[in-house]
């Protein structure tokens, strides 16, 4: 029958936030020597301590703490030879060693000047939160101080608002809850606009080439008016397909009825001739050009 080898702690780091090492490496070692009842060893049938198991979990302990923290260990003055071979003295002084005297004042300080910062979602918040909170000994008040804090600090100014009117003031679960289906609520609405906002632009480009809506050509005297899109493409003297103002054969071009010289968009937008109103002189301008094209 195969058996299963628990594995010991990962070693004491002295590197980085010491403390907090610490305290991972503390509570792993309480872990491991229940899962592996190394804790029965301590204590004789009659519940007296047992010298010979407590000499073993301590040389357990030196063993899996790492060589860093072992060197620690061997140059604390405080502990005598006899406590190096107790575990509990051991875990003792290593934690007055690691976890100096706080001052709870600063330590306040720091909880309750957090905020959240600009895209940290709410879960990690609160785990910040609850971390700076171990330190500052609220006690049975630790989770409503966490539950204020988070509705100060967040950057959901609608969520807090909404917070804030709700009766009875929910506790720190609902709070996290409810900010959070905001969170995500926002998130996905971010995603809609993001797809509804290309449509525009794709509309846009249609209507740049030409693909989209066009104008409807309108009427002068009964006579149809091209679309602006083609006037572009047109002479805007003889109507002709776009070439040189010189080449144009409409370029000296003069009314009949009052000699007045012919000037641009005369069959583009057919306007009436500036010196006169009358419907006649207008087609006597456009029989002008038109039979200019054939001499």
């Amino acid at each position: 029958m195969a058996t299963y080898q628990i594995p010991p702690p990962a070693p004491m780091s002295l590197t980085g936030d010491v403390v907090e090492n610490w305290k991972e490496f503390e509570s792993a070692w309480d872990d491991y020597i229940i899962a592996t009842q190394l804790n029965t060893k301590l204590k004789k049938d009659d519940d007296t301590d047992d010298p010979i198991g407590m000499a073993m979990v301590a040389a357990t302990l030196c063993a899996v703490m790492g060589q860093a923290c072992k060197r620690v260990l061997t140059n604390l003055p405080t502990l005598t030879p006899a406590d190096r071979k107790k575990p509990d003295k051991i875990m003792q002084a290593l934690r007055e060693y690691f976890i100096p005297q706080r001052n709870v004042l600063y330590e306040r300080f720091v909880f309750n000047t957090a905020k959240q910062k600009p895209g940290e979602p709410i879960d990690v918040f609160s785990m910040r939160l609850r971390r700076l909170a171990e330190s500052c000994e609220f006690g049975q008040l630790q989770d409503e101080l966490i539950r204020d804090r988070i509705v100060i600090g967040t950057t959901d100014e609608t969520g807090r608002e909404r917070l804030l009117r709700e009766r009875p003031v929910p506790n720190l679960n609902k709070v996290i809850e409810n900010l959070r289906a905001a969170e995500m609520s926002r998130s996905q609405r971010e995603a809609m606009s993001g797809v509804a906002k290309e449509m525009p632009v794709e509309h846009l480009k249609k209507m740049r080439k030409g693909q989209g809506r066009t104008q409807k050509p309108t009427s002068v005297q009964g006579k149809k008016v091209p679309c602006k899109d083609n006037l572009s493409k047109k002479c805007n003297y003889c109507g002709q397909d776009k070439h040189p103002r010189q080449e144009c054969p409409a370029k000296d071009a003069v009314c009949k009825k009052c000699n007045a010289r012919v000037t641009g968009r005369l069959f583009a937008e057919v306007k009436f001739h500036p010196h006169t109103r009358s419907s006649r002189c207008l087609y006597l301008m456009i029989i002008s050009v038109k039979l200019m094209r054939y001499q």
